[in-house]
C-alpha cells in the first residue's frame, strides 16, 4: 500500500493557529505510522521568510499599541471583496510553494490559517494545482476572509460556525463540525492537586494562572497581576503568570512577585500547558480560540481580559454567550468578578461542566479522521462513513443540540 502523505500549513500571526496544526500533526502521525508521511511548517517562516518577521512585528506592535486602528482595518475588510490579495501573495510565492508540493507529493494538504488557504485555493483557481485542500478555522467567529469556493473541505469549531459559512455559500457537504483541534493531552484527566505539587504550588490554595499567546498578554500581565495582588490581601490565592516569548514581561514579573511576596511562579515559554490549567481555578487570558479551547476543554472556567477586537472579540462573544465564561474590560471589575467566583465554587463548576459540554470532544481525532477519510483511509477509531453520511450526521447532530 503506497504511503499517504499530509502537509500541514499553519503560522505562527498567534500561537493558537501553529498549535491546531501541530495537534493534527500528532494524532495523524500516530495513526498512520509507517503507513504515512506528515509534515508541519510554519507558512510564512518556510515560504515568505523576509517578509514575515516584518509583517509579524507590524500586526503584533498593532494589536498592542493602536488596537482601535486594528479594528477598523478588522470590519472594513469585511466589506470588500479580497481576491486581490490572495492573487498577489499567488504572484509573490507560487514558485516556492509548488516547487516544494511538487517534490514532497502530498496526497492533501490541510491549512490552519487563511493566508496559506488563501493561497492554495488561488493557485486551484488558475490551474497551478491539483491537490485537495482542506481548511481548519480556528476560530469561533468567521471573517470572509477565511471563504473561498476552491477549498475542497472546512473544518469547524462550532454550529455557529457551521452556518456561517452556509450563508457564505459554501456548500454543506463541504463542511464538517469536529471542533478546532487541540492536542489529546487536553483530553485526559490531570489531579489538581498532583499537578499543583509538581509545579511546586500549595496544593490547598486557589490558583489563578494568567496568560496570552506566544508573546503574552500583549502587555496586560503587569496590570492584570497588581489586581490579583490586591486581591492575595483578602483572599488566600497562588499565582501562575505565563509571558511566553516576552523576556521583558518575565523579568519585570518574577520581580514583582517577590517584591509583593506573592505565592506562585513566572513562566516564558512552556511546552506542558495542560499541567498549568489542569492546576487552576480560573484561567485570566485574551481571546485567542485556541487558548480558550484547550481551557474548556481541560474544564478551566476562563475570564477574558479586554480581547483584541475582531476575531478574539468574537471568541469572547462566543464563550460568554454559551455561559463558560466571562468577558471583562476593566481593572477594577477584574478584581471583583476574580474575587466573587473564588468564593462561589458553586458557580465555577457551572462554569466548567458548561465549557466542558460546549465544544466537540476528541477534536483533533474527529478532524484526523475526516481528513483520512477524504484520502479513502481507515483506520479503527474511523467509522466507514462518505462523505455524504458524514455530512448528514453532522446536521443531524447540529439540529438537535
Amino acid at each position: 500500500m503506497p504511503q499517504i502523505r499530509v502537509l500541514i500549513l499553519s503560522t505562527k500571526f498567534g500561537e493558537g493557529h501553529y498549535q491546531a496544526g501541530e495537534a493534527l500533526n500528532q494524532v495523524l502521525q500516530a495513526r498512520l505510522l509507517e503507513q504515512g508521511v506528515v509534515r508541519h511548517l510554519d507558512f510564512g517562516e518556510f515560504f515568505f521568510k523576509k517578509a514575515d518577521r516584518l509583517v509579524r512585528t507590524v500586526y503584533t506592535n498593532m494589536i498592542r499599541k493602536t488596537p482601535g486602528l486594528w479594528k477598523i482595518l478588522y470590519e472594513r475588510s469585511a466589506e470588500y471583496n479580497l481576491d486581490f490579495l490572495g492573487k498577489i501573495l499567488a504572484r509573490i510565492c507560487w514558485r516556492t510553494i509548488t516547487s516544494y508540493i511538487n517534490d514532497f507529493k502530498p496526497d492533501i494538504i490541510v491549512t490552519t490559517h487563511f493566508i496559506p488557504a488563501w493561497l492554495l485555493a488561488e493557485l486551484k483557481e488558475s490551474g497551478r494545482l491539483d491537490k485537495p485542500v482542506v481548511t481548519v478555522i480556528t476560530d469561533y467567529f468567521v471573517h470572509p476572509v477565511w471563504l473561498h469556493p476552491a477549498v475542497d473541505f472546512y473544518l469547524v469549531g462550532c454550529k455557529e460556525v457551521y452556518f456561517k459559512l452556509l450563508a457564505g455559500r459554501i456548500r454543506p457537504e463541504k463542511i464538517a463540525l469536529t471542533g478546532i483541534p487541540v492536542r489529546p493531552s487536553f483530553e485526559r484527566a490531570n489531579s489538581k492537586m498532583a499537578c499543583r505539587l509538581k509545579l511546586g504550588l500549595d496544593p490547598g490554595r486557589k490558583t489563578v494562572l494568567i496568560m496570552g499567546g506566544i508573546c503574552g498578554l500583549a502587555g496586560k500581565e503587569a496590570e492584570i497581576t497588581e489586581v490579583i495582588a490586591d486581591l492575595a490581601d483578602w483572599e488566600p490565592i497562588q499565582l501562575l503568570v505565563v509571558c511566553g516569548t516576552n523576556g521583558e514581561s518575565y523579568s519585570v514579573l518574577s520581580e514583582e512577585l517577590k517584591r509583593k511576596k506573592l505565592r506562585g511562579r513566572v513562566f516564558g515559554y512552556v511546552e506542558n500547558i495542560e499541567m498549568l490549567m489542569s492546576a487552576s481555578d480560573i484561567l485570566i487570558s485574551k481571546g485567542g480560540a485556541l487558548t480558550l479551547s484547550e481551557a474548556l476543554t481541560i474544564g478551566l472556567p476562563p475570564i477574558i481580559y479586554k480581547p483584541i477586537p475582531g476575531h478574539e472579540a468574537g471568541n469572547a462573544v462566543f464563550v460568554e454567550k454559551a455561559g463558560a465564561g466571562l468577558t471583562v474590560n476593566c481593572p477594577h471589575v477584574l478584581g471583583l468578578v476574580v474575587y466573587h467566583l473564588l468564593k462561589e465554587e458553586s458557580e465555577l463548576e457551572r462554569m466548567r461542566l458548561i465549557g466542558r459540554k460546549l465544544l466537540p470532544a476528541q477534536s483533533a481525532e474527529n478532524a484526523a479522521a475526516l481528513i483520512l477519510k477524504l484520502l479513502n483511509y481507515s483506520y479503527s477509531k474511523v467509522e466507514s462513513r462518505t462523505p455524504k453520511e458524514a455530512y448528514e450526521e453532522e446536521l443531524f447532530k447540529i439540529a438537535f443540540s
